[in-house]
């Protein structure tokens, strides 16, 4: 079922996150981008919790450093330079399965070379992964931008992912136009 919510998709991630993240826990944001999940995840994860991000983008890394350390939060968060469709090859085996949640936010770098954008094929290959190192009632966000070349394409290919492997999910859509950007909030049960 898709809702629509006047609340912004962004906004929404985080009141997910909240309700499943706290103090303590170990969590993934798979796509660091500007680092706005990043600091919503290390400040729910305290100082006791763990933060691992991932880009492929220098910029976003080198960005979300500054705010973490601006925000007194870099050391709750380990950042890596790196696709995430191969994060496991970074973490070790004993997160898997004790990851509490993960955070995807699809599309491009905003203010940065539009031309780099996630994968559908890579995308595909880390969400699967995700599901299998979240925790029982873990979360999965995907936050997906269908406006960019590839868009639609990368968005109903994890929609069917997600139908096909009967994940317990949540679709939420923005309300601009059929382009806007749509929101899967997958439980792992």
């Amino acid at each position: 079922m898709i809702l629509k919510r006047k609340v912004k998709l962004v906004d929404q991630v985080h009141l997910a996150l909240e309700e499943k993240v706290h103090a303590g826990d170990t969590v993934l944001d798979a796509t660091v981008g500007n680092g706005k999940d990043t600091i919503k995840l290390a400040d729910l994860v305290g100082d006791k919790g763990r933060v691992y991000g991932f880009d492929i983008q220098n910029l976003a890394i080198e960005q979300t450093r500054l705010i973490l350390e601006k925000n007194n939060l870099l050391h709750r968060v380990k950042l890596f330079r790196s696709c995430h469709s191969i994060f496991d090859f970074h973490l070790s085996e004993s997160i898997r399965g004790n990851l509490k949640a993960v955070v995807f936010n699809l599309g491009f770098l905003p203010g940065s070379d539009k031309d780099i954008i996630t994968q559908k094929k890579s995308t595909l290959k880390a969400l699967n992964l995700s599901y299998q190192w979240l925790m029982q009632c873990g979360v999965l966000s995907i936050l997906c931008y269908r406006g960019h070349h590839g868009g639609n394409e990368e968005t109903d290919a994890i929609r069917e992912m997600i139908e096909n492997e009967k994940w317990s999910s949540r679709e939420f859509e923005g309300v601009k136009s059929k382009n806007s950007p749509l929101l899967f909030i997958v439980v792992k049960h």
